[in-house]
């Protein structure tokens, strides 16, 4: 097990208790020998063989993703059967990433998403395998207005809650055009989005205002509670026959939000993920690759037929300037000579008559004819 955090101690300390809590219920069941064993293959692990162990991972940058998963990947002999993307960022104010993306979508969508695009071969690979979302029921307060399920840009439309809501609509999202695209490929990879329940921890009083977490908290769960869903999805083998992408709730199949079965929107958050991130779990079918080609080609008659009203504006003030210009007349740059005899100054052009042969000058006539 890799406990993946961006606080070494808090992550260390974590694996530490998994590794001692295991030890001790292993105690319980087989006896002292097997706990002390347990204990021992924890202290000094094998290569790719140990119970818990931390890694540094910082979801709100994508160096340190990409740092992480080179790393991970590079362990000899250890497969990948569970992925379970549980982080969420929380502020009381607008911030962003290492990467300049909004903080809680940054963390709880994007980190997700690109970490998963670099797992997915080594989760292909170690099939049958599984995915855990978390997500929320906040997916059902989410707008319809606005910025659905995508990343906010304008500090100033920024509200930790709808943000928040958006990133667990895009969470949900996501976990359904995983299982849509593994099915599709028979990948192996089972996807399963949770809603852990309403917990008492930092995080829950970060996003809530103080009276409606209050309210809220009335359900409220423990953190072990909390975390029960998530095992069920994670490790119960009851779920090898649900639907790929399903929802779970309190250890059982549910529902959420009509918006986070909308297949056009989870397109759309799988497109625009893709585009931040410069990857994806899973590589654009041929059908999408032949619309994305047809696109580019209809492109180019589009931006032609927007040019085609520039260009004739043009025209008509080329014909509207010919239109008034006198029959015989001609532009005639005049220019003048400073006092000092210095360089000539332009002048404005002025329109010249044309001087029929009748009206020309007597005088040059009769040079002319002397000559």
């Amino acid at each position: 097990m890799i406990l993946a955090c961006r606080d070494e101690a808090r992550g260390s300390a974590a694996a530490d208790s998994v590794n001692q809590s295991v030890a001790a219920f292993i105690a319980n069941r087989n006896g002292a020998a097997a706990a002390a064993a347990v204990t021992e293959e924890a202290a000094h692990p094998r290569d790719g063989e140990t119970l818990a162990t931390f890694m540094k991972l910082d979801l709100g940058s994508f160096d340190s993703i990409r740092a992480f998963a080179s790393s991970f990947l590079a362990l000899p002999n250890t497969p990948l059967h569970i992925l379970i993307n549980n982080a969420c960022g929380a502020s009381d104010a607008y911030q962003t990433t290492a990467d300049g993306h909004e903080l809680i979508y940054g963390v709880g969508q994007l980190g997700h998403f690109l970490l998963t695009s670099l797992l997915m071969d080594k989760l292909k690979a170690s099939a049958p395998s599984r995915i855990v979302i978390l997500t929320s029921t906040a997916t059902t307060i989410s707008s319809s207005k606005g910025v659905v399920a995508m990343p906010v840009t304008d500090a100033s439309k920024w509200s930790k809650m709808f943000v928040y809501a958006e990133t667990k609509l895009a969470n949900a999202l996501f976990a359904m055009e995983l299982a849509r695209r593994s099915d599709a490929t028979q990948a192996g990879v089972k996807i399963l989005a949770v809603h852990p329940g309403v917990i008492e921890t930092p995080l829950g009083h970060t996003l809530m205002p103080g009276f409606f977490f209050k309210l809220v908290a009335l359900t409220k769960k423990t953190m072990e509670q909390g975390a029960a869903t998530t095992c069920f999805a994670a490790a119960h083998p009851g779920v090898d026959n649900m639907r790929n992408g399903q929802y779970l709730a309190d250890c059982t199949p549910s529902k959420t939000s009509k918006l986070a079965y909308s297949e056009k929107l989870a397109k759309k958050v799988w497109d625009k993920c893709k585009a931040i991130c410069g990857e994806a779990p899973f590589p654009d079918t041929e059908e999408e690759q032949e619309q994305q080609e047809h696109g580019e080609e209809e492109k180019k008659p589009v931006e032609e037929e927007k040019k085609k009203p520039v260009e004739e504006e043009k025209k008509k003030h080329v014909d509207k300037e010919k239109k008034h210009q006198q029959p015989g007349e001609e532009e005639e740059e005049e220019v003048k000579v400073t006092e000092d005899g210095d360089a000539p100054l332009p002048s404005p052009k002025r329109k010249k008559k044309k001087k029929s042969r009748k009206e020309e000058s007597p005088v040059e006539d009769e040079m002319v004819t002397e000559d």
